[in-house]
């Protein structure tokens, strides 16, 4: 089956496909049997507006779908290319070469893959009158001022005559001002040869503004209420006569002698005009036919008979000499047989610029913002500068530069994070440091940081153009860096719990075992991910504003691993909160716990805004990625202030004050500063410099009654220094400056009551 849309019902001359390839079918025996059926609007409900629509709805059924073969308008090919075929698989070469000269087969390829091919060519042109253009003498213009000046200089005399001529018309309506608009910037370009112009450059600028121009000075008041349709009764109906008009090519138009017989008209169909003389630019339309992808092999094959006869040399000539249709075989202008019936030398040099359809992108959208930017522009509510950024945002798949704002502090912040991160590893690699960081194993100290590392670098896979490895490493870093970061702390405080069981044994002998079994299942949960429903790059539709890419999965899978993920996250972080409490009092690692409770209770909060960020919509670029990583680095600095913060700050700063007290104590032996003689020499001395008030706590886990003989000078100094003797041991030790260096670690054991020192004797 063959079906495909029709939209000028009186010219319908699709229907001979069907009788020429059951003919050919019969006589060369391939018992295939072709039948078409064809919308219209007069057996349809649906606009050409709303031709789309038909197509969403025909390849919707999949393999359920009855079509074999769509014909298709060329805008869009791109738009349903996920529905059809890749033609370079199926077609023999010998077809797929005779179309590989030309701009129109441009109109065939999305993301590489061949999804139909043009079964005839419309080309966008100039109609000119031909008997005033003879009658003043004038050629047909070369350029677009010389378009305006032969206008003026007909239409000035005509009118002097009596003869109100219609002014230029290049059908601003719908879809015809996406083509417009891109014949003008395509004939101001600088060479035949070159590209296209970008949007936003100064020749794109340069036709915006002739385009308004000629509107001012030749168009009629209002040409975006004329369709196409419209055109042609005001021609056939209302016999309206034109100078020039912009169409797509319909066969030169003959109209015979009005009622007095005096008085007939002829269009002329001719390129359009340019910025100079042999440049131009005409948008290229037509019909495609795509092969569905969903139906049998089978099918399939007799499908590509229909192809192979449909596109062959002989099949596309018979087009062109009997239906007056353009084909995409660039050879056939060469025909004599072809030449002698069209204008070959005219067609062969066509410079051609195809709509944007093979961008993959929803074309009805494309074509409703550029209508109404370019409205906007001709009526005076925007410049032409700021209407070709619109234009250019509307196409451009947008991302966050290296060089922007904001991809150089999102650079500089993972830098400055990842530095962060080895200046933290110098530390706790430092042996005669390493009693600070007693409350995980070393191995455990660097799987944390390994994995504040990774979640640092995940940001990076945000930074410039997306490719899909950034889309499928993310979410593998994420969930490998917090399991990294968290499940050693997990195990450590599985291990200090009084209550022990089996569970907790198992947790307690085989943390390395336990640590390589969290990461192995958020590989397991990303390898299901990518292989079912992968993250790929898409991208971010915007209504009026700049487009950008994104990773997304396609189906519901995605979604469903971003909440396992995401509540196996909530589990671990959860049931470490839950240990802290319980352990919240024990002595001998209460500052470490403590720490740590503290870096959960705000990686919560932080857990909880990343969730509220990656499921709300989010229109700009900048806040869609920026505030993303943002969280993530401030996930990764707090734990690692929180947790090691403290830490490296004494051992950074309270060096001086411990060397301090250990030239006290030399001083105190040296010299007997004790004895009644130096008494008036102590009074200078601060004990405050001597005792850390801060640092005494109460601690029953040791009972040790020896005494030291500086505790008993300190004694002798001292009246009514009440220390404890079960702790004088520690005392003396902290006195004598020899205490394992820092304070806070396991053997630091400290007290609850200060010694109360009335005053020097």
């Amino acid at each position: 089956m063959l079906i495909g849309f029709i939209y000028d019902v009186k010219n319908d001359n699709l229907s001979i496909l069907k009788e020429k390839f059951n003919k050919y079918s019969q006589e060369n025996k391939l018992n295939i049997n072709l039948n078409t059926y064809f919308y219209t609007h007069k057996n349809s409900t649906s606009e050409i507006s709303n031709v789309s629509y038909i197509l969403k709805d025909l390849v919707s059924e999949k393999e359920k779908s009855k079509n074999d073969l769509f014909i298709i308008d060329t805008i869009y090919s791109g738009e349903y290319s996920d529905h059809f075929e890749d033609l370079y698989n199926l077609l023999p070469p010998s077809t797929i070469n005779l179309y590989k000269n030309g701009i129109a087969t441009a109109t065939s390829v999305c993301n590489g893959k061949l999804v139909s091919l043009p079964l005839y060519v419309d080309y966008g042109g100039l109609y000119y009158n031909e008997i005033l253009l003879n009658k003043y003498n004038k050629t047909i213009p070369l350029t677009w001022d010389e378009m305006i000046q032969t206008f003026n200089y007909i239409y000035d005399r005509e009118y002097n005559l009596g003869n109100n001529l219609s002014k230029f018309l290049s059908i601003l309506d719908g879809k015809s001002i996406v083509a417009n608009t891109l014949e003008f910037i395509h004939s101001f370009r600088d060479n035949e040869n070159d590209e296209f112009p970008p949007y936003t450059s100064k020749n794109a600028i340069d036709a915006l503004i002739k385009m308004k121009e000629i509107k001012e000075s030749i168009t009629e008041y209002d040409p975006f209420s004329i369709s196409q349709s419209e055109l042609w009764k005001s021609i056939y109906n209302k016999q309206k006569e034109y100078i020039f008009f912009r169409n797509w090519y319909y066969g030169d138009v003959e109209l015979p002698p009005n009622k007095d017989g005096l008085k007939r008209t002829s269009y002329k169909f001719a390129p359009l005009p340019g910025h100079k003389a042999g440049i131009s630019g005409s948008c290229i339309g037509g019909s495609n036919i795509a092969l569905n992808k969903y139906i049998s092999e089978e099918k399939k094959k007799a499908a590509i008979e229909v192809y192979k006869y449909l596109f062959s040399y002989d099949f596309q000539k018979y087009l062109i000499i009997n239906l007056n249709k353009r084909s995409a075989i660039h050879d056939l202008y060469k025909d004599d047989e072809v030449c002698q019936n069209i204008n070959c030398t005219m067609y062969s040099h066509m410079q051609g610029i195809v709509r944007p359809s093979y961008l993959n992108i929803n074309y009805e959208d494309f074509s409703t913002k550029l209508s109404k930017y370019i409205k906007d522009f001709i009526n005076g509510k925007n410049t032409a500068e700021e209407t070709l950024i619109k234009i250019d945002d509307i196409l451009r798949v947008h991302f966050i530069e290296y060089t922007s704002i904001s991809g150089i502090i999102i650079l500089t912040l993972i830098v400055v994070s990842l530095l962060i991160i080895a200046v933290t590893y110098i530390y706790i690699s430092i042996k005669r440091s390493r009693k600070q960081f007693n409350f995980l194993p070393f191995k455990h100290w660097c799987c944390f940081l390994l994995g504040l590392a990774l979640l640092v670098c995940s940001c990076l896979t945000g930074v410039g153009s997306l490719k899909d490895i950034n889309c499928t490493l993310k979410p593998v870093l994420i969930s490998i860096g917090f399991s990294l970061t968290y499940m050693p702390f997990f195990i450590k405080l599985i291990s200090l719990q009084s209550q022990k069981n089996r569970l907790f044994n198992f947790i307690k002998n085989n943390s390395q075992l336990i640590l390589v079994f969290s990461i192995f299942i958020d590989i397991i949960i990303n390898l299901v991910w990518m292989t079912f429903d992968p993250v790929l790059v898409q991208k971010e539709e915007i209504l009026d504003g700049p487009s950008f890419e994104i990773c997304k999965s396609s189906g519901d899978l995605g979604f469903i691993m971003i909440i396992i993920l995401l509540i196996k996250s909530i589990i671990i972080i959860g049931s470490i909160g839950f240990l802290i409490l319980t352990e919240w009092n024990v002595v001998i690692f209460k500052s470490d716990i403590r720490h740590i409770g503290n870096a959960v209770y705000f990686s919560i909060i932080n857990i909880i805004v990343y969730m509220v960020v990656i499921f709300i919509h989010i229109m700009n670029r900048y806040f869609h990625n920026g505030i993303r990583c943002g969280v993530i680095i401030v996930f990764s600095l707090s734990n690692l202030f929180l947790i090691l913060g403290p830490k490296i700050y004494k051992i950074s700063f309270y060096k001086k004050k411990i060397n301090k007290r250990k030239n006290l104590n030399k001083f105190i032996e040296k010299t007997g500063a004790f004895n009644d003689n130096y008494q008036n020499e102590l009074n200078l001395i601060n004990i405050d410099d001597i005792i850390d008030y801060s640092l005494i706590r109460n601690n029953n886990m040791y009972n040790n009654n020896n005494n030291n003989s500086h505790l008993n000078k300190m004694n002798y100094t001292y009246r009514d220094f009440n220390v404890p003797s079960k702790n004088s041991y520690i005392y003396s030790n902290y006195l004598r400056g020899d205490l394992n260096q820092f304070p806070n670690t396991v053997s630091n054991l400290q007290f609850i009551k200060k010694p109360t020192i009335d005053t020097f004797r």
